[in-house]
Parts: C-alpha cells; sequence; structure tokens
C-alpha cells in the first residue's frame, strides 16, 4: 500500500514552506538539516515551544529518528517528492534538489492551483519516488475518473482500501473493479469481506 506522510501542516503553511525553502536554496544540493535551518530561522516551524536557533538546539537528538524537527522536515520532504517539487540528487536520497517545475511552483501567482495540478500527476512508479511494489497508479487522477459512479464522494478509508492498495488503476477493466468494490463495501456497510 501507498502511504502518504503527514507533516501536520495547514495546506497554506506547507507551501509557504515550500516557497521559502526554494527561494533559498534553489541554487544548492541541500539537506534535510539545511531545511530545517531555513524553515526554523524565517519563523515557520518551532520546536518545544521555542523559535530561532533555540528550536533547533532543543529539536535535535543524537538519534535523529527522534529529532522532532528533522523528522517533520523530512515528511516534508517526502511529500514534496511525491508532487515533483524536489528531487533527490545522484549521491544520496537525502540530499535534494529543486526541480525546474518545483521553481515554477514557487514562483507561480496561483501557487494553489499549480498544487493541484501537481496532486493529479502523482503517480507510481515515477523517477523521484522508489517504491518496492509493482503498482502502477494515478491514485488522485483515479478519482476524477470514478467520483461520479460513486455517488460524488469517496471517504478516507476508501481512499486507502480501494485506490492506494490498488496495484493498477490503467484501463476500464481495474477502473471497473474499483468501483465494484467501493459499491460492495458501502452495501456491506463499510465492513470488509
Amino acid at each position: 500500500m501507498l502511504r502518504f506522510p503527514n507533516p501536520g501542516s495547514t495546506l497554506e503553511n506547507f507551501i509557504k514552506i515550500f516557497v521559502n525553502l526554494s527561494n533559498n536554496l534553489s541554487d544548492y544540493i541541500f539537506t534535510l538539516d539545511d531545511m530545517v535551518s531555513i524553515t526554523v530561522n524565517k519563523g515557520l516551524a518551532s520546536s518545544s515551544g521555542f523559535i530561532g536557533n533555540e528550536a533547533i538546539i532543543q529539536s535535535t537528538r543524537k538519534d535523529r529518528s527522534r529529532d522532532p524537527l528533522y523528522n517533520q522536515l523530512k515528511m516534508y520532504s517526502e511529500l514534496y517528492r511525491h508532487l515533483g517539487w524536489i528531487k533527490s540528487s545522484p549521491d544520496s536520497s537525502l540530499n535534494f534538489l529543486i526541480t525546474p517545475f518545483g521553481i515554477k511552483v514557487a514562483k507561480s501567482n496561483n501557487k494553489m492551483h499549480q498544487f493541484i495540478l501537481s496532486i493529479l500527476c502523482i503517480s507510481f512508479p515515477n523517477n523521484s519516488i522508489e517504491t518496492k511494489s509493482n503498482f502502477n497508479i494515478k491514485p488522485f487522477f483515479t478519482i476524477l475518473k470514478i467520483i461520479k459512479k460513486i455517488d460524488e464522494k469517496i471517504s478516507r478509508d476508501e481512499l486507502i482500501i480501494c485506490l492506494l492498495s490498488c496495484s493498477d488503476d490503467f484501463g476500464s477493466k481495474n477502473i471497473n473493479l474499483i468501483i465494484e468494490k467501493i459499491k460492495r463495501i458501502r452495501k456491506n456497510k463499510n465492513t470488509l469481506e
């Protein structure tokens, strides 16, 4: 199943953080620590009630997996990669570059429109995200294809069970299987067989 990280932010803040990163890092290969520093120093993140350098000091742990700011920006980086706004450098998956598309998004006068286009273009497999699965899906584009056939609504659980767990959503046969599964779940009052 595909999983999307949740950095715990509003959509506006999510985009604002990216614009800040693009404005400061688009000419460089950068790390998660660079992302933390730029985000905290612009007042877009805090830790343990602190802002600025003190927030970084309070957040930093010897075991990076327990470092709140580092992990928050790691989740952001994963979502930005899904959207095609950043990519890993050739030498390390945790060194990043802002993509030309990411720069376009950051400079756009209608960033929300660019975000929506980015969501619709998320697909697996792709050049930016390595997966161990053999998925072949465009989950959000598929929602638009099926929404009228499923009463113009889809729940979070239906999205997870029927789309993000689907191995292939290309072609009318696979689309129909997704629609049938959603309808079957609804008929059984959201209980799985």
